[in-house]
């Protein structure tokens, strides 16, 4: 399978910002981000709730996609994923609810298909510097990593989304230790798509896509977002023999 490169926007009471440990730093501009260049769009709800103003961002970014387009939404029932759906995603990210409620995750793969359902860890170091995941609504760390009825719903999820809060924002490079952890404790039986991880150079990209179960690449710098650093991206993605797709 062709590996993805995606272009990952954290929003904020409609607009496109950029983010430290994902708390909203100040605003980019859209206006020049070559969206269809990439292979996949994710878009990432930083409100509390799905509100009006996150809603017509996305209205108006998808007049402009020719790629899928993938959205968060604090999606906690059927009904908020299905007005994602509806707004034209075509996957959708679930991050409390794998905690809260396993159940939905089953209800919306039998619905759309398990392609559709991502699951997003989100990474803090916890207590003695133990990897856990983040709980956004308590803004604390959970006591593990992964949910206790996780490997219950794997068959239910297409893709992981792991994120590193600590590093998100931050241009010091992935902390590869970390990433490796997580990728053990999910397994090999479903796909990785690394969103917010620091990655800051080529070679570092190309090292995590030359990974097996990786299927996909965030990038989330708005300096690296552009024709001409996707073609360079591709081209050492090549040359290192991995299998990339093209636009």
């Amino acid at each position: 399978m062709l590996k993805r490169l995606s272009c990952l926007m954290t929003v904020y009471r409609g607009q496109f910002m950029k983010t430290r440990s994902f708390r909203p730093e100040h605003i980019y501009s859209i206006e020049h981000v070559p969206f269809n260049s990439f292979d996949e769009v994710v878009v990432t709800c930083l409100d509390q709730q799905l509100s009006e103003e996150f809603i017509d961002f996305v209205q108006c970014l998808t007049t402009k996609l020719r790629v899928p387009l993938t959205i968060s939404g604090r999606i906690s029932s059927k009904a908020t994923a299905r007005s994602l759906f509806q707004l034209g995603a075509d996957r959708v990210i679930l991050n409390s609810c794998i905690w809260e409620d396993p159940e939905i995750i089953r209800e919306l793969s039998s619905i759309y298909g398990k392609q559709a359902i991502v699951a997003s860890i989100d990474i803090v170091k916890g207590e003695e510097g133990r990897l856990c995941s983040y709980n956004w609504s308590e803004k604390v760390p959970y006591d593990k990593l992964l949910p206790d009825r996780f490997d219950e719903i794997k068959g239910d999820i297409g893709e992981v989304l792991i994120q590193d809060v600590d590093r998100d924002g931050r241009v010091i490079g992935y902390d590869k230790t970390v990433l490796t952890t997580v990728m053990r404790e999910i397994g090999d039986s479903i796909p990785i798509h690394i969103g917010s991880c620091a990655l800051t150079s080529w070679d570092q990209y190309v090292e995590v896509l030359s990974l097996t179960n990786i299927d996909a690449v965030a990038i989330s710098n708005i300096h690296h977002m552009s024709r001409d650093s996707l073609r360079a991206l591709r081209e050492k993605c090549r040359i290192a023999s991995i299998d990339v797709r093209k636009p």
